[in-house]
């Protein structure tokens, strides 16, 4: 599983993300880090010492090779990691996009390819790939992210973080990314938690979780200690824990209810389907595969949209979910 971390810039990216490398890392699940921030912090919050962080390069773009349909990686994987990575606390894979190293030093595009193809050629089933993305909305407009099976956007309880979230959810609407999650941070009151679930409601994002404010993560910081690690900070390691419950089970496909989609699938024959005898389709299977494509309130509101029991407009559809034309259409374009 390939879960992208993004959010505002100081929403908690980087210490939810080693947080929730760790906790899987000791989990027995083999976890691959990759700080794609040229503003690099996570070898930090891993708890990787300064020393040990210093030999940390970047992968050189020249291993970036053109492939029919995208780029990728002129050499075998593991190799790239062993060759290019270091081992932090609890077995973790690190590695780095890289940082610039003088002024004037031009753009980050071949940073960006390379996190790409990482992305493209780490896609493991049973391997966790965890990416702190940079503040920018850069990584989706160059399109970094494509090949993630999860982005989540971290938001705090303050308008210029939920806004950011909603921006970048827009852009990741446009990539072929499973499931969009937000994970609320920060959170230091019932008003705080409310008013997050509030935002993802009215705009149909899927709350994955809620992790607590604490001075103690601010205590740790201070001394370069990992949260994980500090013992005072043990509510926000455990409502990270049920983050990463909520997030590393997801399945390809999604917790909506299709019984009922299923069953009048199989009852009709591709002929009734496309008015073509000779094409026989498992059409069920295909319409599992298009909600593997989207979130969980996207499937529904297709599901709702192909298979109501009287015709619904794009109008009334919308009215119903509380989302816009535009909104199905990217669905229905997403999910064909």
């Amino acid at each position: 599983m390939r879960l992208a971390v993004a959010g505002k810039g100081g929403a908690g990216k980087t210490t939810i993300s080693a947080t929730l490398a760790r906790l899987a890392a000791r989990g027995g699940r083999p976890v691959v880090a990759i700080d794609a921030d040229a503003n690099p912090n996570l070898s930090t919050a891993l708890g990787v010492s300064a020393g040990v962080a210093a030999r940390l390069g970047p992968v050189p773009p020249s291993l970036v090779s053109r492939r029919q349909g995208g780029t990728g990686l002129v050499e075998p994987i593991e190799a790239v990691l062993d060759s290019y990575g270091l081992i932090a606390p609890d077995g973790v894979r690190l590695l780095g996009m890289g940082a610039p190293a003088h002024a004037e030093e031009g753009c980050l595009c071949s940073a960006h390819a390379v996190v790409a193809s990482l992305l493209e050629d780490l896609g493991e089933p049973d391997r966790l790939v965890v990416v702190d993305m940079e503040a920018s909305p850069e990584h989706l407009s160059r399109g970094t992210v494509r090949h993630a099976d999860v982005v989540c956007l971290v938001a705090e309880p303050y308008y210029r973080s939920l806004e950011t979230v909603r921006r970048m959810a827009a852009l990741v609407a446009e990539l072929p990314v499973r499931h969009v999650v937000v994970a609320a941070n920060k959170v230091r009151s019932p008003a705080d938690a409310d008013a997050i679930a509030e935002f993802c409601d009215r705009h149909g994002f899927e709350l994955a979780g809620s992790v607590p404010w604490s001075e103690e993560v601010v205590a740790a910081d201070r001394q370069r200690v990992p949260v994980i690690d500090w013992p005072g900070a043990a509510p926000v390691v455990d409502a990270v824990a049920k983050l990463a419950a909520a997030l590393l089970p997801l399945p390809a496909g999604t917790p909506v209810d299709i019984a009922k989609a299923r069953q009048r699938l199989e009852s009709l024959s591709a002929s009734d389907i496309l008015s073509a005898p000779e094409l026989e389709l498992d059409v069920a299977g295909l319409f599992d595969d298009a909600l593997g494509m989207i979130d969980p309130r996207a499937a529904q509101i297709l599901s709702d949209r192909l298979f109501a029991d009287e015709p619904t407009t794009l109008d009334q559809l919308g009215q119903r979910h509380d989302v816009t034309r535009e909104r199905i259409r990217q669905i229905e374009g997403k999910a064909c």
